[in-house]
């Protein structure tokens, strides 16, 4: 269970919210999704999956996932570290594998410049490979399980609009595992309308959230996002980069301050599902 007197951890990223970039020297594989995002190995000699510039979902994933990302992280929860990924005209043509590829299966060069990068968790070439998929019965050993309902909560805020992702790799003790919370193309209310739809924001296996309802935690994470996220989001919303984002930034601001205020009614429609959830046998009623 968790422990309902437990401290929300101070957020790690109040200060200004710097872009690092590294140069795509190496293309590895091509990765599933609609953005088509790729592999690429990086000067840092860290591995990192890319969504470029004029990617099929639109640029403007770019934008939403490092907002996601870095507000994620200020949260204090776990997510992989960005950077810019400097992609050359050079790098590009003789890489056609990070080509484009159209509904009339035609080829569409990316444009050379700063693309989003989040590192890759685990190495590609090792033999313990992260996993986006885990056995129910190997929930009870997510050493930071109680994670997704807070992210859960931020995504209510954020106003997600599709299935919380995650992937899992070995933990720091013996038999444990470790989730990273990955894709946040979606926050930050993509479709342009106000429509509620939370549940898309959920785990797909709805189990996982067994037992993690405890009122009073809830209640400290909804107060302390309340008193350091506005600062964060003017700082993530100040330092992404312009072409990866083409929204009204002060009025997304505004509106977000509003949800702020409200998230306690946000979260309560659904409150008493999770509550019956971690009492029942986990599954979702």
């Amino acid at each position: 269970m968790v422990d309902p007197a437990a401290k929300p951890p101070a957020l790690s990223g109040v200060g200004p919210v710097c872009l690092s970039e590294v140069r795509a020297t190496e293309f590895v594989r091509r990765m599933r999704g609609g953005s088509q995002s790729v592999l690429l190995r990086c000067s840092d000699d860290n591995y990192y999956v890319v969504k470029m510039l004029g990617n099929p979902q639109g640029t403007d994933v770019l934008g939403r996932e490092f907002l996601g990302t870095k507000i994620c992280e200020g949260a204090a929860l776990s997510v992989a570290p960005v950077a810019g990924v400097v992609v050359s005209s050079t790098f590009i043509e003789k890489t056609p594998d990070i080509w484009f590829e159209s509904r009339q299966s035609q080829r569409i060069r990316p444009e050379a410049g700063t693309h989003f990068g989040s590192r890759l968790v685990g190495d590609p070439h090792g033999t313990q490979l992260p996993t986006e998929y885990l056995s129910p019965s190997r929930f009870p050993s997510i050493s930071n399980r109680a994670e997704f309902l807070k992210i859960w909560i931020l995504d209510v805020w954020a106003m997600h609009r599709d299935q919380r992702q995650a992937v899992f790799t070995e933990g720091s003790e013996a038999g444990s595992l470790k989730a990273y919370f990955i894709d946040h193309g979606f926050m930050f209310n993509p479709d342009g309308t106000t429509k509620e739809s939370k549940f898309e924001a959920f785990y797909w296996e709805k189990s996982i959230y067994k037992d993690l309802w405890q009122t009073t935690l809830v209640e400290s994470w909804i107060a302390h996002f309340r008193q350091t996220l506005p600062k964060l989001l003017h700082s993530c919303l100040a330092e992404v980069p312009r072409e990866w984002y083409a929204v009204e930034r002060d009025a997304l601001e505004h509106q977000l301050l509003q949800r702020l205020e409200k998230l306690s009614d946000l979260i309560e429609p659904y409150a008493d599902k999770l509550r019956t959830l971690s009492t029942s046998n986990g599954r979702y009623p």
